[in-house]
């Protein structure tokens, strides 16, 4: 990916010597304003298209509460299709916030609005039966397969008034889906859309929020390689692990 080149040049990568100093480079602070200008005019715009897209679906959905019908139905799937073409814009930049692992910037924030291949319509139905939605808390512990764009889709897409689970899930077993009813299913449905097109609002502008500020991670890429910089204090943590202290293995020791 271009901006890991980028970081690697500044020096974010352990695979150089740190003789010279992080940054120190006759290129670097093209590559950084190069990486600044990726941040505001590249990152930044999607993710506000996205943030926009987000807050539409959240508004399709509570109108579709206050009036259920076809066309209040159709305009929620309609205001999904538009969020989901623009999250796919924005789901290539799989770095900093959005990105898991030790990545730097890293907060794992892209799952929280779009989990595939994790992914899980059966407890998508459980917790339809669940209810509790209305609490402001009710996602808060909850696994990500339960919200954002993937549940979404299932819940607006899902024509079936059946559910996906297999018999021995409690819900068919116990019969706590079939007692509930037709009619309760939509609009318990109906209830789960608004609750988590709203968290997918506030995911999506906690996305854009996390990129923006004095320390937002676009300030990060514009000091990448300076000294001092998370990516420059990365390099260095990953200089000293990857040395280790002498006579033990890089790799580590077989217990």
């Amino acid at each position: 990916m271009v901006v890991a080149a980028l970081l690697i040049g500044l020096g974010a990568s352990c695979s150089d010597g740190l003789d010279d100093g992080p940054g120190s480079g006759p290129d670097d602070e093209a590559r950084r304003a190069l990486l600044a200008s990726f941040a505001t005019e590249v990152v930044a715009p999607a993710y506000t298209r996205f943030v926009t897209a987000a807050r539409a679906l959240e508004r399709a959905s509570r109108a579709h509460v206050d009036g259920p019908d076809e066309t209040s139905l159709e305009a929620s799937r309609a205001a999904w299709r538009d969020a989901m073409v623009a999250w796919q814009a924005a789901e290539v930049f799989q770095v900093g916030p959005a990105a898991a692992g030790d990545a730097v910037g890293a907060r794992s924030l892209r799952d929280d609005i779009y989990s595939w291949p994790i992914v899980s319509p059966c407890r998508v139905d459980q917790v339809v039966v669940e209810g509790g939605l209305a609490a402001k808390e009710y996602f808060d512990g909850k696994n990500v397969n339960v919200y954002g764009l993937d549940a979404l889709e299932y819940l607006l897409f899902h024509d079936a008034l059946s559910n996906s689970c297999p018999p021995q899930v409690r819900i068919n077993h116990e019969g706590s889906w079939s007692a509930l009813g037709d009619d309760e299913v939509r609009r318990r449905r109906a209830a789960y859309v608004v609750a988590a097109a709203s968290l997918l609002a506030v995911d999506a502008q906690r996305l854009l929020d996390a990129w923006q500020g004095e320390d937002g991670f676009a300030a990060v890429l514009s000091a990448a390689g300076r000294g001092g910089s998370p990516t420059s204090e990365q390099r260095a943590q990953r200089h000293s692990t990857a040395e280790g202290p002498p006579g033990e293995s890089r790799v580590g020791v077989e217990s």
